[in-house]
């Protein structure tokens, strides 16, 4: 999972559990899985495991756009289709509120990430060389990035 998906997945784990528990048509099991014990496994991995370097703060805002463009889709397959994942996106509700669920969300996303990044400066307790360097930072030179497409 790549660092972007750790603010995500606690994103949904508190957002399941707190706004809509018991909601949807998936059976218990599989909410239970991917609501909480996805999100807290990967949760304690990211606090115990000791393998990745800190994650430069200047890159903070590299969590907000692919929420920023699904929410986008959701607001106008709402205002189109009437369709919505969740009833507090719901557009009939009025501005105020959505704007407020919006800003709420995106806010929860940033305090998720800000975790994300402050626990990467913890030395973990596995996967670590006692005594030894921490792993290099992340580089924020994109140059050398190649996307790899799977036809």
């Amino acid at each position: 999972m790549g660092v972007l998906g750790y603010p995500y997945a606690a994103q949904v784990a508190v957002i399941y559990n707190t706004l809509i528990p018991g909601t949807g048509s998936a059976p218990p099991v599989v909410s239970t899985i991917l609501h909480l014990a996805f999100p807290l496994a990967i949760t304690l991995d990211w606090l115990l495991v000791g393998d990745r370097g800190p994650l430069a703060w200047r890159r903070l805002w590299l969590v907000l756009p692919y929420p920023l463009l699904w929410l986008l889709v959701v607001l106008v397959r709402g205002v189109t289709d009437g369709w919505v994942p969740y009833g507090f996106l719901l557009p009939d509700r009025g501005l105020a509120s959505l704007g407020l669920h919006v800003v709420a969300l995106l806010g929860t996303l940033l305090a998720a990430g800000a975790l994300v990044w402050a626990a990467s400066r913890s030395a973990g307790l596995w996967l670590r060389v006692p005594g030894g360097p921490r792993p290099p930072r992340i580089s924020s030179d994109l140059s050398s990035f190649r996307p790899v497409f799977v036809a």
